[in-house]
């Protein structure tokens, strides 16, 4: 009977708060050994969602590990897009996530991953 209404509760808190059932976060940890500025935004690949989003991008300027933590979907697909401020380069999906990749995407699971933009 107490495991039957702890299901029953747990199936009404899913119901009231399925955001929450949903929610999770990923980690990125990037470091540019490029010479000069990157720009970089993160893409989801399941919805139109972009990090930082609102037309912003963060500034990579120097040697150092930088990391970017997202709120994200429970299994949502994250990519990277990195490039440089004259768009002669890119990493990841590169700007506005306009190229494929095959090692620049993380899956939104509480985790993390390590990623190098070389150049």
């Amino acid at each position: 009977m107490i495991r039957y209404l702890s299901v029953c509760i747990a199936l009404v808190y899913l119901c009231l708060y399925p955001s929450y059932a949903n929610a999770a976060s990923e980690t990125f940890y990037i470091t540019s050994n490029y010479r000069y500025i990157v720009h970089l935004e993160f893409y989801s690949g399941d919805r139109r969602r972009v990090w930082p989003g609102n037309g912003k991008v963060w500034v990579l300027d120097d040697y150092q590990e930088h990391q970017f933590t997202l709120s994200c979907k429970w299994g949502e697909k994250i990519c990277y897009g990195a490039w440089t401020p004259n768009g002669r380069f890119y990493w990841g999906t590169g700007r506005n996530g306009r190229h494929s990749c095959t090692s620049c995407c993380l899956y939104c699971d509480n985790s993390s991953g390590e990623f190098t933009l070389d150049r």
